[in-house]
């Protein structure tokens, strides 16, 4: 009888259990751990922007028509979604307007500039939501623009850029009401922007003569500014942050550009710039098609980057969304329900939303990643002393629902999220719904339950 047998599989049972064991310990959102549904604005348009506030997914402006002379006819439509009820309303701006840019600030939303058609005029309006008591209020930009983007970095928020000025960044203080001013290094149209723990980041562009790869970060601890460069030059990016790392993917390149060369090149750019706000260094990667005008939103570990315009004869226009897992470092992709670009995107609660587009397009896509796990303010599955360190390091830092720090899923780091972190403490996440996954001491003894009755069962042999 070989008695080496049964202590080779209890060897290979022991293997397992600590793979298992790990696998519980550490089970970060795949990208298959989502679903996707799809719902209608109550109004098609394109060149909308988008922000979140709270609960709410909110959908403002945008180019909806053309009058009887092809004129475009700008909407002053808002469409807001709650995440808590799971129901839409609308609003409306005080000026119809498109190419306006939104983002938040605590429970405020601001909806900025912008092109009032059919008439030809840039705006300085900004609209405000409270959604603490559900009014608007207006201000005004220092001077009218369109084309601008739009971060937030703890209780400011900026709008860069822009199709006129382009070297001028708005800074709105929200506890004092006050308006200041900035100046990028390079005055630039088509830039994106995201942030990343106090950082403000302002990338690439189009400049007089060509295109930019020029990065302005503004740090709101120091309130200071500084630059860094894009790996490639390029226009139009879409820009997001997922834990530690703000990226920017796509864009438009100059016709000639694109490795390897393709037929009908008319300047497309897969290339995706990471920066990790941690290191302070730059990596980059490769998106599955090369295409501009796309759009992102992230939620817990998860960064979608969705549709945009790609090269072909013609022109042609994707569905494809890439999904950065910040947690295992891997790229996937699905489609989104029809082609799109030039979508307003964002995140509410565990959702990720892709609305309206040229066309114009009323559809949203919406992709449902697993909740977040209440508590786990870094985001590592487990709720333990770490995350209080996360609230720490992250405190005050605002933006969508899961950024570091984040415990209790407002969008928001504050005193809040200690009391999440202690009221959960010990809690893990699981795989799905519909999967159980044993805690780990239970797991040991199925596994060593399991080796006993085969080592038993050999014996008995």
């Amino acid at each position: 009888m070989n008695m080496q047998r049964p202590n080779r599989i209890a060897s290979i049972l022991v293997s397992l259990l600590v793979t298992l064991t790990f696998c519980c310990l550490s089970s970060p959102v795949r990208a298959a751990d989502f679903t996707h549904t799809t719902a209608t604005l109550s109004e098609g348009r394109w060149g909308l922007a988008a922000t979140t506030v709270g609960d709410k997914a909110i959908f403002a402006g945008g180019l909806w028509d053309y009058d009887i002379s092809g004129n475009p006819i700008s909407s002053d439509v808002v469409d807001i979604y709650d995440a808590q009820t799971g129901t839409w309303s609308t609003a409306s701006l005080s000026q119809a307007r498109f190419l306006l840019a939104g983002t938040s600030v605590g429970d405020k939303a601001f909806f900025a500039g912008g092109w009032e058609a059919p008439y030809g005029w840039t705006s300085d309006v900004v609209d405000i939501y409270d959604a603490g008591t559900d009014t608007w209020i207006t201000s005004r930009l220092p001077q009218s623009e369109y084309g601008l983007v739009a971060t937030s970095v703890g209780s400011k928020a900026l709008f860069a850029g822009g199709n006129i000025l382009g070297d001028i960044v708005d800074i709105y203080a929200v506890d004092t009401e006050q308006w200041d001013t900035a100046t990028l290094s390079v005055p630039r149209s088509g830039l994106a922007a995201t942030t990343v723990g106090n950082k403000a980041i302002f990338a690439g562009g189009s400049v007089a003569g060509g295109l930019s790869a020029v990065v302005d970060i503004y740090d709101a601890g120091t309130d200071s500014w500084d630059t860094a460069s894009l790996s490639q030059a390029r226009a139009g990016p879409a820009a997001v942050t997922v834990g530690n790392k703000a990226i920017f993917a796509g864009g438009m390149i100059p016709p000639g550009e694109m490795d390897p060369p393709i037929p009908y090149d008319i300047g497309f750019s897969d290339v995706v710039d990471i920066y990790d706000a941690d290191t302070g260094q730059w990596s980059t990667a490769t998106l599955s098609a090369p295409r501009f005008s796309l759009a992102a939103a992230a939620v817990g570990n998860l960064a979608f980057f969705a549709g945009g315009a790609t090269p072909g004869p013609g022109g042609g226009v994707s569905d494809v969304v890439d999904i950065y897992n910040a947690d295992t470092d891997t790229w996937t992709t699905t489609t989104l329900s029809m082609a799109g670009e030039r979508l307003a995107a964002t995140a509410v609660g565990n959702m990720v939303m892709f609305a309206g587009g040229w066309g114009p397009s009323d559809v949203v896509d919406i992709f449902i990643v697993p909740e977040l796990l209440s508590g786990d303010a870094n985001r590592d599955g487990v709720v333990s002393a770490d995350d209080y360190g996360s609230v720490q390091s992250n405190f005050a830092n605002t933006g969508h629902a899961g950024i570091p720090g984040d415990a209790n899923g407002d969008g928001m780091v504050s005193a809040d999220d200690y009391g999440s972190v202690q009221l959960n403490f010990g809690a893990t996440a699981g795989m799905g719904s519909e999967t159980t996954i044993p805690e780990p001491a239970t797991l040991s003894l199925l596994v060593i339950s399991g080796a006993g009755l085969l080592l038993n069962r050999r014996r008995r042999g």
